[in-house]
């Protein structure tokens, strides 16, 4: 008889993937290693007198593209029975940046905390390709909010990556910061979901650099 051969941890496979891309191991607090909607309004109480334990691992790494950015995996232990664990490539955007969210085969709208998360403007959805969705800010111009609801090969990469990803993938840019994540109870266990994670930054990237208003670029 054989032996079953399990897949890595979520933690072994970060490591064994950032060790094959040459990635930098780095510190960071639970915060930077959630998503930026999530940090804002502190969904699991990180900030609080008694917060939750955490416990996770960070990456710097050079993606395609020229993507610098944040890889990292944390689970956050919420009690004996419930964690809420994050894998997550997070970079620094223009803070003029579109604020929208991208929905691939994902669902990560359903924690009351976040309905608030575009601010008094609220949001607005839309449709762009079969298995993406997105909410963007209802304060979003009209020719970036054309940018944004076009149907762009991006989106179709993202969904093609989602569907391949147990749970799907989540991205969003607000606030300076984006992200591209999944979001479970349970950590996943294998290696592939880390790649899958990265080119789905890059697509999301590319997306939210050409959200940018053109007169960053002097005006033209």
């Amino acid at each position: 008889m054989g032996w079953f051969r399990r897949e890595p941890t979520a933690d072994d496979a970060l490591v064994a993937t950032a060790a094959r891309q040459g990635w930098e191991p780095i510190v960071l607090d639970a915060f930077s290693m959630i998503p930026p909607s999530h940090a804002a309004v502190d969904v699991h109480d990180l900030g609080s007198r008694r917060p939750p334990h955490c416990a996770g691992r960070a990456m710097r790494a050079s993606l395609g593209s020229g993507l610098v950015a944040t890889v990292s995996h944390v689970q956050i232990h919420r009690n004996e029975y419930e964690d809420e664990v994050y894998d997550m490539v997070r970079w620094p955007v223009p803070a003029d940046a579109a604020r929208f969210e991208v929905l691939a085969g994902a669902d990560s709208w359903n924690h009351h905390r976040l309905g608030d998360r575009f601010g008094r403007d609220g949001w607005r959805s839309a449709a762009v390709s079969d298995g993406v969705k997105i909410r963007l800010s209802r304060a979003t111009p009209p020719d970036v909010a054309a940018i944004v609801t076009s149907d762009v090969v991006e989106y179709r990469t993202m969904a093609a990556l989602g569907a391949q990803v147990r749970h799907g993938i989540a991205a969003e840019s607000l606030g300076g910061q984006a992200a591209v994540f999944v979001w479970a109870g349970v950590a996943q266990r294998g290696a592939d979901r880390w790649m899958l994670l990265c080119d789905a930054a890059v697509a999301f990237a590319a997306l939210v650099d050409r959200s940018v208003p053109v007169h960053r670029d002097g005006g033209q």
